[in-house]
Parts: structure tokens; sequence; C-alpha cells
């Protein structure tokens, strides 16, 4: 779940994600009459048993338009971030930071548009900077390695400064309840559940009304394969149900992108419906450095943040827009109706909606007083 090697190869073959063997496999969940597509990152006995799924056509398509959906962000961005870090190799065989902070300094001061993305860009590569020194403990044998809440702590200071003039878009962190999966867990188990907590959720609203935009997980470095694995399938499920929600209020199938880490290590996936299935497949690595030497590998994550915003803002327009198209048809219905048509309950659709199934959670153990003495009585 974590690249180390971080290197890829052809769709129609593996990605490899690290040198213990770890790679892409497909596991198919029949929901109703439609299906939810998960891609795993375990092991190549499971990916060859679950890519027998699929004859070889099907699957030869799913793997073609998950290259194809593999998009960069507008040229314009990559330009700046691209001209930045060229820059910047002039550091990188420095002692310290002394150097590359001045660099910064002198660079910010100049720029004149302090909510510019030119001047965001600097804030977050100098934040990214600033952290070297709390990641020289990551591994501390005296104090021990940093939970997933410290990890997360740092990526969500590189969040603050990008989004940190974006009133439609909030990011919240800290074991978030997720709301849109009690939703889908109550069509599946037709009970009311307090839904999957996640690490860190992306949000919208209308008009006082909350949606989530994506979900993303974080582990410690130290994390074994086997929780690594059961954090990425609950971050598929609970992205899928995010997906179908959106599908829902916009009756677009709009595609989600997420991140998972472990460590300062991680990928961002994208999440999309085809021929009836929902398909989370990887788009790229992720790579948070910690010294300058490592520093021109954050080049092309930032350039996914930035693409990773930019699709966010969107969502965030299209879910906001049919919104308010909606409560527009019911405007005024109530003391006027002569110039407007008659607007219907839309038909039930033949298409059952796709309902990604959660795993049942652990049942309560702790008791009320009342039951603790009906207990004690009994006895």
């Amino acid at each position: 779940t974590a690249a180390t090697d971080r290197t890829s190869s052809s769709p129609k073959t593996t990605i490899k994600l690290s040198s213990s063997v770890i790679a892409e496999q497909t596991k198919v969940h029949s929901v109703g009459s439609s299906t939810l597509l998960e891609k795993y990152l375990l092991t190549f006995n499971y990916r060859e048993k679950y890519a027998a799924e699929f004859d070889m056509m099907t699957y030869k398509e799913i793997m073609d338009e998950c290259e194809k959906r593999r998009t960069l962000l507008p040229s314009s961005i990559a330009v700046k971030i691209d001209n930045l870090f060229d820059d910047l190799l002039e550091y990188r065989f420095d002692k310290n930071t002394n150097r590359i902070l001045q660099y910064f300094d002198g660079q910010k001061s100049a720029e004149p548009d302090k909510t510019s993305d030119n001047y965001k860009l600097l804030h977050i590569v100098q934040q990214a900077i600033f952290n070297f020194k709390f990641w020289a403990k990551e591994s501390d044998k005296v104090m021990g390695c940093y939970s997933e809440n410290m990890y997360l702590r740092k990526f969500a200071e590189l969040m603050d400064i990008l989004f940190e003039d974006e009133d439609d878009i909030a990011i919240y962190d800290g074991e978030t309840i997720s709301q849109t999966s009690q939703y889908m867990q109550i069509l599946n188990e037709d009970e009311v559940n307090s839904g999957r907590r996640m690490d860190m959720l992306s949000k919208t609203k209308y008009n006082g009304t909350v949606i989530e935009v994506c979900s993303t997980e974080f582990k410690r470095l130290t994390a074994s394969a086997t929780t690594c694995n059961r954090q990425q399938s609950k971050n598929i499920r609970i992205n899928s149900a995010i997906a179908c929600n959106i599908h829902n209020i916009t009756k677009k199938e709009l595609t989600i992108e997420y991140m998972d880490w472990r460590g300062r290590t991680g990928y961002m996936a994208q999440l999309f419906f085809f021929q009836g299935v929902i398909v989370a497949h990887q788009v790229d690595s992720l790579y948070i450095p910690k010294l300058l030497l490592e520093l021109d590998d954050f080049r092309s994550t930032l350039k996914r943040l930035y693409g990773w915003k930019e699709k966010k803002i969107k969502i965030s327009n299209e879910i906001r827009l049919a919104a308010f198209e909606e409560q527009r048809k019911y405007m005024a219905a109530d003391i006027s109706t002569s110039h407007r048509e008659v607007v219907y309950s839309p038909p039930r659709s033949p298409k059952p909606m796709i309902t990604p199934f959660f795993t049942p959670t652990r049942p309560n153990k702790r008791k009320t007083l009342h039951e603790y003495y009906q207990n004690e009585d009994e006895e």
C-alpha cells in the first residue's frame, strides 16, 4: 500500500508498488444487479485469481480506461512547479537548510499577491522544508516511532495552505465520521449505524447541507501489510459510497480522487464508474521528503496535489449547482404554479443504485446501568 521504490509497469500487467512483491489485485463483490470492482494491493497470487473473474476483453477495456484517466493537471501550474524545483536543484547537496530558506524568504517577499498560486506554492515547499527537523526524529529509538496522527497533522499543514482561500471546500481531520457510509449501511443492513471513522474528509456545502467529496487514510510507518490492506479496503468502500452519493445528487458519473498514506509515502487513487462497475485504480505515487537530497522527489507529488485540489473544486461546483437546480424546481410552487410546468416525482430507475457493502461493526460492549443491574438480578 505504501510505495518504496515506486516503479510502475504497463497497465496491462502489474503496477509494482514495493520491493516486497506487492501488486494490484482485483476483487469483485456482487451488489444487486450491479458490481463493485475493487483493486487491492496484495500479492501476485491473488491478482491472477481475481483477474480471472473477467474475460480478457473486459479486463483489457478496464485497464485501458484506467490508463486513459491518468491525466495531469493544467500545464500552467506544472510549469510553475517545474521552474521552482529546477531552481532548487542548486541546494540539494547543502549540509543545512539556511541558504534554501533564504531563497524562499526572498521569493515570497517579492511576490506582490499573497493569495496567488505562486505564493502558495512557495509557502507549501517552504513548510515541507521546515518539517525536516520534525522528520529527523521519525524513527527515534528512544522516543519511538511517530503515530499516524503525527503524519496526518503534518500533511494537514500542507493542505491548510493549499486550500487557504477556498470557501467552498473544507478539510476535516482527526477520526471524522463519514455520514455517507452511514447512509450506505442503512441501505445494506436496514439499521442505523454510526458510520465509518476516517482520518481526513474533504467536504463541500450548499445552503447548510454538507456533502462529502472524498476521504483519505493514514497509517504509521510501522503499520503491518495486513493493517494497510484492511485500511485500503475501507477507504475504497468509503469513497465508493461518496461517489454514489454524488451521483445521486448530480446525476453525473464523476471521478473521485483520494489518497492512502503509510508514513510519508503513499499513492493517489482514482475511482470511477465504468459499464456497471465502480473501478478504483492507482494514479501515481506520493512522497513527503525529509532531506534536501529528497526534495526534488516532491515535485511530482506537488503536481498531483494541485491537480487533486482542482478536481475537488470542480466536483464541489457540480454538487452545488445540482443542489440549486433541484431546489429551484420547487421555489414558490405553493403560491404560484400557473407559469411553470407541474414537477412530478421522477420515475423509479430500472437500474438499481450501487450500494457498497460494509462489514458489520463490532458490537458495543459497554452496558447501561439498567442492563448491568438486570444481569446481576438474573444471576
